[in-house]
Order: structure tokens, then C-alpha cells, then sequence
């Protein structure tokens, strides 16, 4: 079973890749929608 941090260090970039993408949309004021979040798990 795989887990975040050291041993997991794809899914550690996925989510550092998606708080990123989160930040940048609440920076530019971006309303919160299912579509934006949906974003956030699929990086462009």
C-alpha cells in the first residue's frame, strides 16, 4: 500500500501539483465551482 511523502513521490507531485493550481485560482479570485475543482485533479 502505497502512502504520501517519501514512499509515494507521484501522488506527493499530484497533490503539490493541485494545491498549486488551487492557489493560483483563489489568487485571481476564480469562483469555487465542481468544474474548477475537477480541474485541480486533472492539471493542464
Amino acid at each position: 500500500m502505497a502512502t504520501r511523502g517519501g514512499r509515494d513521490a507521484e501522488g506527493t507531485t499530484r497533490v503539490l501539483t493541485a494545491l498549486d493550481l488551487a492557489v493560483d485560482d483563489a489568487e485571481h479570485g476564480r469562483q469555487l465551482t465542481f468544474a474548477l475543482m475537477a480541474k485541480w485533479q486533472r492539471p493542464r
